[in-house]
């Protein structure tokens, strides 16, 4: 990438989050060293930056009412409001209600990457490339999967977040993917979708911009200490700090030295990028078999801490921590 240099047209940064109750210390430390960072940085181009947290609706009204909505620009870091995610939509609603510019996915992006059927459907409509699935209902029968070929992934059908993804989640035959299947219906009560299993490397990809999409450079989910045979990002993976997972897969800058696998990520997540409505940012998650590129996840308001991927990707490409916010808050403008 050339040098980035600001233009955010005279306005501020306001990042809001939703409040997360019961973080650990530790957490707590990392959200105040990357908010510094992002801070300062902002600082460095004479960009203001505040920070707010809310818990609804009423709270982000009355905390942005001190603002000049014709002097800010936001980022939305939030993920739920009403202490459920099932209500993040609701955050970019009253967002472009209010006549405020913001930043990422609207209400309708994230309604449909929330549901990784219709999600699919508008993938393989846009001729995307992503593996085969089958949807299983609640509770309905389960038949086998004529079309697909072993190693099956079973995921929750309407969930992020890792959310169900476990150890058994990777299936060899149709009586454990049985097993699997009604074992996530009884313990999430959710629909299923059921995919093939794409053995190979995984990539996290952040396309930014708006009418010119720019893939930073991926980088790549590191399994090289995991002993399991089927290298899959679980829930443990994510969120159980310390556990044998957490501690032996992490993210890192990744090296593609065949520049037909880098073109084909790139042609993939950028027609993704368009083909789901994303805004401003997202984040694909991609496996490569050979030099074929799978687009199997669409994050469409990506999670940020002091080690995300997005960072790893912008330092790569030559950005700061601060020019990165600023670069995503100019494609709402």
């Amino acid at each position: 990438m050339k040098k980035y240099i600001p233009d955010l047209m005279g306005r501020d940064i306001v990042m809001i989050s939703d409040f997360v109750d019961g973080w650990r210390e530790q957490d707590k430390e990392n959200e105040q060293e990357l908010l510094t960072k992002i801070r300062k940085e902002c600082a460095d181009y004479r960009v203001g930056f505040d920070f707010i947290e809310v818990k609804n609706l009423k709270e982000l009204e009355e905390k942005l009412s001190v603002f000049d909505k014709e002097k800010i620009v936001i980022f939305n870091w939030c993920e739920d409001v009403y202490e459920s995610p099932e209500n993040e939509h609701l955050i970019p609603e009253f967002l472009e209600k209010n006549g405020y510019k913001y930043t990422g996915a609207d209400a309708k992006n994230i309604l449909l990457t929330k549901n990784k059927v219709q999600t699919k459907k508008c993938l393989i409509d846009s001729n995307v490339n992503t593996p085969k699935y089958i949807e299983y209902k609640l509770y309905k029968e389960i038949c086998e999967p004529k079309d697909l070929k072993y190693p099956l992934i079973v995921k929750l059908a309407d969930e992020h977040l890792s959310v169900g993804i476990s150890n058994e989640s990777v299936v060899e035959n149709f009586e454990k993917l049985k097993k699997q299947v009604k074992k996530v219906m009884d313990e999430f009560g959710h629909d299923i979708i059921v995919e093939e299993f794409i053995e190979g490397r995984e990539f996290e990809v952040y396309v930014i911009g708006k009418d010119d999409l720019i893939m930073l450079p991926p980088t790549e989910t590191d399994y090289s200490l995991d002993t399991r045979k089927y290298k899959v990002y679980t829930y443990d993976s994510k969120w159980e700090v310390g556990s044998e997972e957490n501690i032996n897969v992490n993210y890192k800058a990744a090296v593609i030295d065949n520049p037909r696998i880098l073109e084909n990520i790139e042609r993939e997540t950028i027609k993704a990028f368009i083909a789901t409505g994303c805004r401003g940012y997202s984040r694909f998650d991609v496996r490569v078999r050979g030099r074929e590129a799978f687009v199997i996840d669409i994050n469409s308001n990506p999670y940020l801490n002091v080690d995300s991927s997005l960072f790893i990707s912008s330092e790569k490409a030559g950005l700061n921590w601060g020019e990165t916010i600023m670069w995503i808050c100019e494609t709402s403008l």
